[in-house]
């Protein structure tokens, strides 16, 4: 009995501990304002948000693609459009949403884990971890990307209904699950993968899978060992999530076909296969550099130069995942958390990973938001591990997991000051990252809308001289130049943007109005040949010689 009391003050303490943490840290996120990418297609210019819950709102959200996101997720703008019938476009609290969701993810985290595991230390960790990575700054403090933080909570619920599912075999259970599990893909397309996740939590913790054995002995193949309730062989198991897979499939074809229609999906045309499988192996890498070491943090990182591209370093970076990928599969036969852990990271990713192309980044740290609660299962249960067999390393295990802890939350605050605006998130992003011309073109915007127009030329400058195809680049200093009168470089790098992206109405329309402006002018000339500039030196030699 009194065991039982301590386990359940053990849990409050995680709890209350988990909440705490977690909205001391992330406070300071409802002091930063809209980002002018693409918060302000999806909240603050967005006229069916700003609208608040309508008729003709609601209708919108789950009948429309808006503003080239290439996504259905109408759950994902009806919650925008809440915060906007209640707070207006008060940029704080659209943040605080953000973060009541976040700190409902972590508990959420923790309550799962310590139901299947029945594991309460290691199930606080890995959600304290989740809680305070830096790499989660980028899902909280970007309002655009609600859309991560819907889909994680939906994601879970879906978890904690299968598990009670798994306890109890009902229809009506089942039809839970796989409802909560619709309503995550309403939110984002990116947990198409959760069917393959669920098929990963069977092996373990809830160890579903009949054990033959052959796997236990390392003898041939028998008959099972003892068999519990909840044990199903691995054909029923896979049938079970039919449905699950019904509905990814399902909004796999509305998502391409939608990124299709808007022109956001990167075919070969674009990249070829080569190139973005390339890139998807150095992803998966640096996914994991940055959660072991999280520096140079930026909104965005561009396509990395292709001559890094070689052969060896793709067959290297190859060699390496598929040598840490084997190595698992033969250590999980005893640990089965390392199993579940490495390819909860991977298949997570898998969708976002790059293979289909459907931006001009290489990778985005948001899309760990998820993936990295494989690689903190691996390392909380791996210490329990270490713990059995070496008792008296209690005390410095303890201490290197509260530091940790330590350290990602003080990271984790700094990393919030760059979100405070555009202008430092930007600022930040071209310091941290090479050759990051969208930064570049996006700082220039922000400058020119301050008024700095040499200081947006400049950014621009870099950017078309980084990427010199880069249409927006030329777009931007076509347009600074016609604002200055400077018409001939403006016609100049405005035929550029159209020749690079013909389908660009605002760059069209400006060059036009270049183009007429300049026949004008050299109407008016060919009328007044003093005006010329041949014309005009006559003048002045003229009034010398007087």
């Amino acid at each position: 009995m009194m065991r039982h009391i301590a386990a359940q003050r053990g849990v409050l303490f995680a709890i209350v501990s988990l909440f705490v943490a977690t909205v001391c840290i992330f406070w300071q996120v409802g002091n930063c304002e809209f980002t002018i990418y693409d918060d302000d297609r999806y909240v603050s210019d967005n006229p069916y948000v700003t609208a608040g819950i309508t008729r003709e709102s609601v209708a919108w959200a789950f009948t429309s693609i808006y503003g080239n996101t290439g996504y259905w997720h109408p759950l994902t703008w009806l919650s925008h459009m809440l915060d906007c019938q209640l707070f207006g476009l008060d940029a704080s609290w659209h943040h605080r949403t953000n973060l009541l969701l976040h700190v409902t993810n972590t508990l959420l985290m923790f309550i799962l884990l310590m139901r299947m595991t029945a594991k309460p230390w290691c199930s606080a960790w890995v959600a304290a971890a989740f809680a305070l990575h830096p790499c989660q700054v980028e899902s909280v403090a970007w309002v655009a990307e609600r859309k991560d933080l819907l889909s994680t909570l939906f994601v879970l619920l879906t978890m904690l209904a299968y598990f009670r599912y798994v306890k109890h075999r009902t229809f009506g259970r089942y039809f839970l699950a796989v409802f909560i599990y619709m309503l995550a893909l309403m939110c984002k397309p990116m947990s198409v993968t959760l069917p393959l996740l669920l098929l990963l939590l069977d092996y373990w913790p809830l160890e579903r899978l009949q054990i033959v054995a052959g796997e236990a002995t390392g003898s041939a193949r028998g008959k099972p060992l003892c068999i519990g309730p909840n044990m199903m062989t691995a054909r029923a198991i896979a049938k079970e999530k039919i449905p699950f897979l019904a509905l990814s499939g399902a909004i796999c074809v509305v998502t391409i076909y939608a990124q299709k229609s808007q022109g956001v999906l990167w075919l070969n045309e674009e990249l070829p296969l080569g190139i973005r499988i390339a890139n998807s192996l150095f992803s998966y890498l640096a996914y994991i550099e940055k959660m072991i070491w999280p520096s140079g943090l930026a909104v965005l990182y561009p396509y990395r130069d292709l001559e890094m591209f070689t052969l060896w370093r793709v067959a290297l970076a190859f060699l390496l995942l598929s040598g840490v990928s084997i190595c698992i599969l033969r250590w999980g036969q005893c640990h089965r958390y390392l199993t579940v852990g490495w390819f909860w990271y991977i298949v997570v990713l898998l969708p976002v990973i790059g293979i289909i192309q459907t931006t001009e980044q290489a990778m985005a740290i948001r899309y760990t938001y998820l993936s990295y609660v494989g690689l903190f299962i691996m390392i909380a249960w791996g210490s329990a591990d270490i713990l059995r067999q070496w008792p008296s390393s209690r005390q410095i295990i303890g201490l290197l997991a509260v530091v940790i802890l330590l350290m990602l939350s003080v990271c984790t605050f700094l990393q919030l000051r760059h979100w405070r605006n555009s202008l430092m998130l930007f600022e930040h992003a071209v310091e941290v990252t090479k050759g990051n011309y969208i930064a570049h073109h996006n700082l220039a915007h922000i400058l020119e809308q301050q008024g700095k127009m040499d200081e947006a030329t400049a950014h621009d400058r870099e950017a078309v001289r980084i990427k010199p195809d880069f249409w927006r680049g030329h777009f931007g200093l076509g347009l600074y130049a016609y604002k200055r009168g400077d018409l001939y470089e403006a016609q100049e790098h405005l035929v550029r943007a159209m020749k690079y992206n013909p389908h660009s109405a605002t760059a069209g329309d400006i060059l036009m109005r270049v183009k007429y402006t300049l026949s004008v002018q050299r109407e008016q000339e060919n009328e007044n040949p003093k005006t010329t500039l041949e014309g005009q030196i006559d003048a002045k030699q003229g009034d010398s010689g007087r």
